[in-house]
């Protein structure tokens, strides 16, 4: 074997792998454009699932809030004071109407 062999001999090889990684680079490429044509596919389905949901006509902000204010203008200390110290204990009520939410959200309002 002379020089010349052993050249030529590396450059084919050398040849065989560029146009192998060639080949691999353009099937990846390929796959990266068919995930990306996957994802936009997935992303307009969950756009228009989340269009479909419209969660925010589901639930108005004033539903949960009782229909008494906060607190009463013009209201005196011990009104005051009667008021939120014999509502009981806010934590156990707050289980209780946990646990009751079916009863009361079926139970008619009472005037």
């Amino acid at each position: 074997m002379t020089a010349e062999n052993l050249l030529q001999f590396s450059s084919n090889i050398t040849q065989g792998i560029e146009t192998e990684i060639m080949n691999s680079m353009l099937e990846l490429q390929k796959e990266m454009e068919e995930f990306q044509l996957y994802a936009s596919d997935m992303n307009q389905e969950l756009e228009d699932l989340e269009d479909e949901l419209n969660y925010d006509s589901w639930v108005t902000p004033y539903e949960f809030i009782r229909g008494e204010p906060m607190f009463i203008p013009n209201e005196t200390p011990d009104a005051y004071f009667n008021r939120t110290i014999h509502a009981g204990n806010i934590g156990t009520l707050s289980l209780s109407a946990a646990e009751n939410f079916v009863d009361n959200a079926l139970t008619l309002p009472k005037l």
